[in-house]
């Protein structure tokens, strides 16, 4: 079909040359790629710096010169052009193009201009992929401009490979609107009357000065003075937000949890999310059987980074119940802060030692922290839960309606 698969550009200047040699060196995606074929390291260097600079001049033909004349390509162009995201997920999906006309020439069974546009299509929905799942983390959109390039890679080949994280972070997005309507709901006053100073707020105004301004004569020098900022008025002061002490996950991985998972996960991420913007500890220890300790996730003021955060959505342990190693992990953690939560996620009930009971009990007095239940599913008795739970929540499933009790923590 297109024989001549060498290409070259125009003029690349030095800068995008170092910025796709460092892709080329630290990406383990690019450098498999161009090893396939001799042809492929130059190819795929033109088709990078072409989506990356905008440059679509070309000193011989090749596939390239397809890809620019396609309808559906000026607009991609604009959006790949600086995105090194874009450019890097289209440069691999477009080399493996590449890849196959040069092993396959006279393959037809699809033609390149439609494959050109599949590709467009799918590289499209893998970035916004990763920007739904980063902004159910965090509260910018601008966060995956912010958010370094490796990372973001890392990120869309995750999400190509795990159906459950897209959909993980679409059960996000929804728990993340219900606490933010949950705090608007039970958010209070955070003002306070201090002096008297002056201004042109007049909401604020004294009442004495209104009651100045009742007679003609002062009406005149009220309006002067209040057009001059000359005008009394209360001073009023912001209260100083209270740091909040840390929030300590203890999450169910037993096998019968595991239908609930993807939405459980989706609830913890908005959790995670209101602990980075509360700038709290966040701790995630998962168990079933036993803990696992090579999963417990400490974020620190809810901040992660991409291979934490992956490691906790990709957790999952599997097997019995047990809610006495848990409990011990939860303990050692608040020892190290003061008024903050535990969440123990549970569907079961489980024996816990008394020694374990008193312990947690004793912890919790000292460190004033407050431990709530969420019982999931149709099991209503608490057990042993009520002897070391300030509350105790029954809920069938994540999304039930008593859910948003949790985001006021």
């Amino acid at each position: 079909m297109h024989n001549e698969l060498n290409s070259q550009l125009m003029d690349i200047d030095r800068f995008t040359m170092q910025a796709y040699n460092d892709l080329l060196t630290h990406h383990e995606g690019l450098q498999q790629l161009v090893e396939k074929q001799e042809q492929l390291p130059q190819l795929v260097r033109d088709v990078w710096c072409m989506l990356y600079t905008g440059k679509t001049e070309f000193k011989t033909t090749s596939p390239l010169q397809i890809l620019s004349e396609l309808q559906e390509f000026p607009l991609f162009l604009q959006q790949a052009m600086g995105d090194k995201l874009i450019t890097t997920l289209a440069t691999l999906r477009f080399g493996y193009l590449f890849l196959r006309q040069l092993e396959q020439p006279e393959d037809e069974s699809e033609s390149l201009e439609e494959a050109f546009k599949k590709e467009i299509q799918h590289v499209l929905e893998q970035v916004e992929y990763v920007e739904d799942l980063l902004s159910s983390l965090q509260q910018r959109k601008q966060e995956r401009q912010q958010t370094p390039i490796y990372d973001q890679l890392a990120l869309a080949d995750a999400l190509e490979k795990q159906l459950e994280l897209q959909q993980m972070a679409e059960w996000a997005k929804k728990f993340k609107i219900s606490a933010k309507q949950k705090r608007v709901q039970t958010k209070t006053a955070s003002i306070l009357k201090g002096t008297v100073t002056t201004g042109q707020k007049a909401e604020r105004l004294l009442p004495i000065e209104y009651l100045k301004s009742e007679t003609p004569e002062a009406k005149l020098d009220f309006l002067v003075r209040f057009s001059e900022g000359r005008t009394r008025m209360y001073d009023y002061k912001e209260r100083t937000k209270k740091e909040k002490g840390a929030l300590i996950i203890c999450y169910d991985e037993s096998s019968s949890m595991q239908d609930l998972d993807v939405q459980g996960k989706g609830f913890l991420m908005a959790l995670l999310s209101m602990a980075k913007q509360d700038r709290r500890d966040f701790v995630f220890i998962p168990f079933s059987g036993d803990v696992d300790y090579q999963q417990i996730q400490h974020f620190k003021k809810g901040k992660y980074k991409i291979p934490q955060f992956l490691q906790f959505a990709q957790s999952y342990i599997g097997g019995g119940t047990n809610f006495e190693k848990p409990l011990q992990q939860a303990i050692q953690f608040m020892k190290h802060s003061t008024k903050g939560e535990v969440l123990f996620i549970t569907d079961g009930v489980c024996h816990i030692p008394e020694t374990v009971i008193e312990q947690m009990n004793a912890e919790k007095t000292k460190k004033q922290f407050y431990l709530m239940s969420l019982l999931i599913g149709h099991n209503k008795h608490p057990g042993q839960l009520a002897e070391i739970s300030d509350e105790v929540l029954h809920l069938i499933h994540f999304q039930d309606i008593h859910h948003t009790r949790v985001f006021e923590l």
